[in-house]
C-alpha cells in the first residue's frame, strides 16, 4: 500500500502544469525601501547591478534588447517606485513589472 501511495503521488506531480523556478538573489521590497532611505550606497550599486544582470541574462536567453538605452538610475528608481507600491513582494516581481513596462 506505501509504494502505490508513493507511485500515485510522484505520478501526479509530474503532470503539473505549474509554471515555477528558484528565484536567486535580490532582496524584498521592504529591504529595498530601507536601503533607499537609508541611503546606503553599496547597497544600492548592488541592486542595480543585479537589475543589469537580470536585464543582461533575459536578453541573452531571448535574443533580446530590453531595457537598451535606460540608465542604471532610471531602472533602480523604476524598482524602487515598485517597492513601495508593493513592499510585501521582491525585487523578482519587480522586474517581472519593469521589462513589461519598459518591452
Amino acid at each position: 500500500m506505501k509504494k502505490f501511495i508513493l507511485i500515485s503521488i510522484l505520478i501526479l506531480l509530474t503532470f503539473s502544469n505549474a509554471n515555477a523556478y528558484w528565484a536567486r538573489g535580490g532582496f524584498d521590497c521592504g529591504q529595498v525601501i530601507e536601503i533607499d532611505k537609508n541611503n546606503e550606497e553599496i547597497y544600492i550599486e548592488s541592486i542595480k547591478d543585479w537589475i543589469e544582470g537580470w536585464l543582461t541574462g533575459y536578453n541573452y536567453v531571448n535574443d533580446t534588447r530590453i531595457g537598451n538605452g535606460i540608465s542604471k538610475d532610471s531602472l533602480y528608481h523604476a524598482m524602487v517606485k515598485y517597492c513601495k507600491e508593493h513592499p510585501l513582494e521582491s525585487m523578482w516581481e519587480g522586474m517581472e513589472d519593469i521589462y513589461y513596462a519598459i518591452q
